[in-house]
Parts: structure tokens; C-alpha cells; sequence
């Protein structure tokens, strides 16, 4: 969702994402001299059909958002908050906002000097975070490696696999995001003969998501799999570990290796189509499974990824004219 306003010179636009929001600022050329940033506050609006908002007292209260760079000489304790030490830039992410929720952002440009600040023009938007439950084309993003920092103050500098058992699952669990989980999900879906999935992926390793057709195919759903396995000098070990991982969970049987070895590039799918049968008994796209995201431990929980679930026929079916080509 994306929303805009302007007044007073300050124009604000926001856009929101699954779990996050980013706003743009812009103010003014004759309203910028003596300007030393922008105060931001967020009021947490609720589910997007909740109630109105009820007046005063009972009204959400209204969070000023942090900053960590303040003004020379703010030796202040704690946490410091674009309050105190006014954002900068024209530009904010905020990556603290859930799923589906409504969201009510202001900000104000401040002047005057450290200490002693005063308001300027003030704008509001609202918007709403993307739903990645809806079934028409839900998205999930990992947080990847852009959330180190964040990684470092949740779960300290070790990482997943050096921590213990219970908090590597947990870490790993952040990391995702859903991501993974949401994966699984889509497989899960082909729960009888009467479904098919087709799977067309790149690196294709990470046992868990194996699994997950592992457990499709044992249920009598037509499995189909097309992985990588070029051999294009020593660099080139995709192949091999797509093999061995093929293997070890039973799925090399259903699999297809393509060894497109000239100068091709390399098979960089990663989608996954879902088919059920017609009243003909005839295996019909449905929806479809994309996205960034390989199917390796680096791809869930490390690099910055999405997987983008589409639930229309006719992009599936193009989808699924591709993977017959590759098949």
C-alpha cells in the first residue's frame, strides 16, 4: 500500500511492505534553511477492519521512533529518539511493523539548535502492512543478512550453528521470517493423487524443503523436479550438491538433471507449480510458487529473499509451459 500528503511545504509518502514501511520526505527549498531534521512518531491503528479509532483517552498513544546518531556533545543515558536527535535524511525505514496492521506516522521538521528545538510543518499518512495470509498472492521476505545488526543485539555474535540447539532453532526461525515456513505451506497443499508439483529449482538442497516434497510425493502426489546440473569448470558445484541432496531424500527418481553445458547461463528457476486435476482427470495449473529464493540453508536464512505465491490459472499455466520446456 502507498499513501502521500503534503502541507505546509512538507510533503510525506509512505509505502508498506509486508514488515516494513519506508518513508520518503521532502521539504520545501524556501522551508530548508535552518532545518536540523525530522521528528517521526508512529500510532499502532490496529487491524485494518478494527473499529474507528475512539477519541482522547482512549485513543492509541502515539511512539516517537529512535535514533542512534545524535548531536555532538548528547551524552544523554539511553536510547536517543528523532525527539532529541532529529533523522537527518529524507529518507526512514521502519522494520518493526506486523503483518496486515494499520499504521499512523508523523512527522515534523525541526529547527532552533541542540536543546532547545522547536517545531516546523507537520505532516500525517496512514497505510496499511501487506497480508502475506491472502491467498490471491501472499508474500514473505526473510531478514537476511540486512538484519545483522539486529541479529547481533537478539542473539549475540555467534552464529546459528554455534549457538545451542534451542536457540539456533530460534534464530533460525527469525531468520526466516516465515520465509521457509511459507514454503512448506505451499507444498503441503497437493495433499492427494489428485494434485502435482512441479518444481523447477537452481540450488536445490536445503533437506527440510526436500522434505516437504518428499512427504508429497509419499502421498501420492505427481512430483516432477528439473535442478541444475551443469558442470562448467572446478567453480561449478551446484551439480553436485544438487545430486547428493536428490539422493539422500528420495527424490531422485522424480528428478531431472539438466545439463545444459555450453554457453548457456545457468538454470537459475526457483518456482514451484501446483496442478490439480479437472473434472477430465486432467492435471490443470493453479497457482504457483516464485521468487528470489534458492533452496539452500544461504537462501532462507542468510541473503535477502522473497517467495511471492501467485493464485491465478493463467499465470500458472505459463509457469507450468516453462517447466515442460525445462522438463
Amino acid at each position: 500500500m502507498r499513501a502521500s500528503t503534503s502541507k505546509d511545504g512538507l510533503t510525506l509518502r509512505a509505502i508498506a511492505g509486508t514488515y516494513n514501511i519506508l518513508l520518503g520526505i521532502d521539504l520545501e527549498e524556501a522551508k530548508r534553511a535552518g532545518c536540523l531534521g525530522f521528528t517521526i512518531s508512529r500510532t499502532d491503528l490496529g487491524a485494518p477492519n478494527a473499529p474507528g479509532i475512539p477519541p482522547s483517552a482512549n485513543a492509541p498513544a502515539a511512539r516517537v521512533l529512535p535514533n542512534s546518531l545524535r548531536f555532538p556533545g548528547d551524552t544523554s543515558p539511553g536510547l536517543a529518539t528523532t525527539e532529541t536527535a532529529p533523522l537527518q535524511k529524507f529518507r526512514w525505514g521502519d522494520y518493526t511493523v506486523k503483518p496486515g496492521q494499520r499504521y499512523r506516522f508523523k512527522v515534523t521538521a525541526r529547527y532552533g539548535k541542540p536543546g532547545q528545538l522547536t517545531d516546523g510543518a507537520t505532516a500525517e499518512v496512514e497505510v496499511t502492512t501487506e497480508d502475506p495470509a491472502s491467498q490471491k498472492t501472499p508474500i514473505f521476505f526473510n531478514r537476511g543478512a540486512a538484519a545483522s545488526q539486529a541479529y547481533n543485539a537478539k542473539f549475540g555474535q555467534l552464529d546459528p550453528d554455534k549457538l545451542d540447539p534451542n536457540k539456533r532453532a530460534e534464530a533460525l526461525k527469525w531468520l526466516s521470517r516465515g520465509l521457509e515456513e511459507a514454503i512448506l505451506t505451499f507444498l503441503d497443499q497437493a495433499t492427494d493423487g489428485s494434485f502435482a508439483l512441479h518444481a523447477a529449482i537452481y540450488e536445490f538442497q536445503k533437506p527440510e524443503l526436500l522434505a516437504g516434497l518428499k512427504r508429497a510425493l509419499d502421498r501420492g502426489v505427481d512430483v516432477k523436479i528439473v535442478y541444475h546440473f551443469r558442470h562448467k569448470g572446478d567453480a561449478d558445484t551446484t551439480w553436485k550438491k544438487n545430486e547428493a541432496a536428490a539422493q539422500a531424500n528420495g527424490l531422485d527418481k522424480v528428478a531431472v538433471q539438466r545439463k545444459a553445458n555450453s554457453q548457456s547461463a545457468i538454470m537459475h528457476n526457483k518456482f514451484v507449480v501446483l496442478l490439480q486435476k479437472d473434472a477430465n482427470g486432467t492435471f490443470v495449473p493453479r497457482a504457483v510458487w516464485t521468487g528470489s529464493t534458492n533452496w539452500t540453508e544461504g537462501g532462507i536464512y542468510g541473503q535477502l529473499n522473497v517467495g511471492h505465491a501467485v493464485y491465478d490459472p493463467a499465470v500458472a499455466a505459463i509457469y507450468e509451459q516453462y517447466f515442460e520446456l525445462l522438463h
